[in-house]
């Protein structure tokens, strides 16, 4: 796994362990395994300061590592200490649906995601830290991002499921996959009728069209999900995946379009 650092600051040294950490999976339970940490030496705040990332891109510092001006030794849900109000960072294993304060589930509400989301970035917004030390902004800026990642990632249907499947250990490998004949021959020729369109009334009919045939597979992927039949959930993604792309594509018409 690729060690990342989130800030441009000079460090005196570095040190490179292994630590066991994991995941919860969609039970609920841990799922340990083995992830680099890059521990550094921090000639600003003379203590060290270490990193971790996942294929999601979240970076995710360990609370009780840097817990910055709060000695509570307090530990809850949320971005601040329960007690003095200091800003800590979630612990290994905090998912994108802990950090939205959402069931570890496929379906999920856009208004209940937009309300939590609008929230905690009024809360945590970087501008709100401007005047604090050096450590509270870094780490307003890195609680932001988080939110900012989760919110894009569960907001997306197909994100969101890919990232469920994650959580699973069931990732998708696309050599794997067999969507069959059939539905390649549909998507061709989908593509074939977008490269026809020349009026905006003809993209907004094949936009509803689009929209129609993402809404079905996302059904497909929840009864998937209730079932816990990931293979099933993994072949509906890949289809629901082109027409994601066929998506955007129209997006991008619809704005070179006179």
């Amino acid at each position: 796994m690729m060690i990342t650092r989130r800030f441009g600051k000079t460090f005196c040294s570095t040190r490179v362990f292994k630590i066991s950490t994991g995941l919860l999976d969609y039970h609920g339970h841990w799922q340990p395994s083995e992830i680099g940490y890059d521990l550094r030496y921090c000639s600003t705040h003379n203590a060290p300061r270490w990193y971790r990332s996942n294929s999601f891109g979240i970076s995710i510092r360990p609370y009780s590592q840097d817990s910055g001006s709060c000695n509570c030794g307090l530990t809850g849900p949320g971005f601040k200490c329960p007690k003095c109000g200091a800003l800590l960072l979630p612990p290994p294993g905090t998912t994108f649906f802990d950090i939205l304060e959402q069931e570890t589930k496929y379906d999920l509400t856009d208004s209940d995601l937009k309300k939590i989301y609008r929230k905690l970035q009024t809360e945590f917004h970087p501008d709100k830290f401007s005047q604090k030390d050096n450590l509270e902004r870094e780490k307003s800026e890195e609680i932001s991002s988080m939110i900012n990642k989760a919110y894009s990632t569960l907001l997306n249907p197909y994100e969101r499921g890919m990232y469920l499947l994650e959580l699973n250990r069931f990732p998708v490998n696309e050599g794997d996959i067999q969507l069959g004949s059939a539905f390649l021959a549909q998507i061709m020729e989908q593509n074939e009728e977008l490269e026809s369109i020349s009026t905006r009334e003809e993209l907004e009919k094949f936009e509803n069209s689009n929209e129609l045939e993402i809404q079905k597979l996302s059904a497909n992927v929840s009864e998937a999900f209730h079932a816990k039949n990931f293979d099933s959930a993994k072949s509906n993604l890949s289809k629901m995946k082109y027409f994601i792309s066929i998506r955007n594509r129209l997006k991008d018409m619809e704005r070179n379009m006179v």
